[in-house]
């Protein structure tokens, strides 16, 4: 047992303290690389912040792998790391450390229980570019895929040549399936669970071509009313063929037209679907993500992210 610290799975009671070691971790980054004030990162929004991601942060804490944190000698949470396994492949989706006690193992003692070497047939993680949290990654056993960027785009109606059919799904169980199955020939892993929950979230596509899915598409979610300081989000996207990614992106800028400005994650290895959005207007946001795994069947030149990076 660390003196200043101890390190246990998490319980229910525990998500807030959680929740909020996150918000000032990732305002802490924000203010080091200068994209938000230092009253912002003192002082993090969080009721605001929870309004717009309590949805995806309580789908992952009651679908996850493993899931601790750490706590001081008063019980007050300072740490808190957070994985899911989906069909064999385990994703750590969350590493955070209170900004005022970083360096001092916490990090270290939460990787080791919350992303164990010895549990998944492949790992990847969703990384934040910072220096001291990217070499304790590395060291977990997986190594530079890409590197990820947001784009902010504007919707509009865009005449693609295609000989795509898009249908739009419902949620049935044949939705579900057509979508696993294509996740599965593009990442190599399938994950239910996290597909009928963005099902739920945002509209979603099929592309057919012969009357076959070959590609699928999740598109712009609204945000609130009450939430306007933050951009919709989208995602994910694969196709089979990544010759059918700018189709794919033209029907979801398409559909958003009610909707305004969004942002979409794209990995740079992408190369078809980068040079379309920025074909299209789309501006790079400074904010990006490294992907690190161990994983060579994942195939990031068919897939724009699932947005938020909580997972791929």
């Amino acid at each position: 047992m660390h003196p200043e610290f101890s390190v246990r799975r998490a319980n229910v009671e525990d998500l807030s303290g959680a929740y909020a070691v996150f918000r000032r971790s990732i305002l802490d980054y924000l203010f080091r690389i200068g994209l938000v004030d230092e009253g912002a990162a003192k002082n993090p929004p969080l009721a605001e912040s929870w309004q717009r991601q309590a949805s995806w942060i309580k789908h992952l804490w009651n679908t996850c792998a493993e899931n601790w944190v750490a706590a001081d000698p008063e019980g007050q949470i300072i740490g808190w790391a957070l994985s899911i396994e989906r069909d064999g492949h385990l994703e750590l989706s969350a590493l955070f450390v209170d900004p005022t006690l970083q360096s001092k193992g916490l990090g270290h003692a939460l990787i080791t229980k919350a992303f164990p070497s010895d549990r998944g047939e492949h790992r990847t993680i969703n990384a934040l570019q910072d220096p001291r949290a990217l070499s304790l990654y590395l060291r977990s056993g997986v190594n530079h895929v890409t590197i990820s960027v947001d784009l902010t785009m504007k919707p509009g109606v865009f005449v693609s040549t295609t000989d795509l059919v898009f249908e739009r799904l419902d949620g049935s169980e044949t939705s579900i399936n057509a979508v696993v199955g294509l996740e599965r020939a593009v990442l190599g892993f399938s994950r239910e669970v996290d597909i009928r929950f963005i099902m739920a979230e945002r509209p979603a596509w099929l592309g057919l071509r012969d009357g076959q899915p070959v590609a699928y598409a999740f598109g712009v979610q609204p945000n609130p009313p009450e939430i306007q300081d933050f951009l919709p989000a989208c995602g994910p996207m694969a196709a089979l063929d990544p010759a059918d990614m700018p189709a794919l992106i033209d029907h979801v800028i398409g559909q958003a037209c009610d909707i305004g400005e969004f942002s979409i994650a794209v990995p740079l290895m992408n190369h078809l679907a980068v040079a379309h959005l920025l074909k299209r207007g789309g501006k790079i946001d400074p904010f990006y993500v490294m992907i690190l795994s161990d994983d060579p069947t994942l195939k990031l030149d068919r897939y724009v992210h699932t947005s938020p990076a909580f997972i791929l």
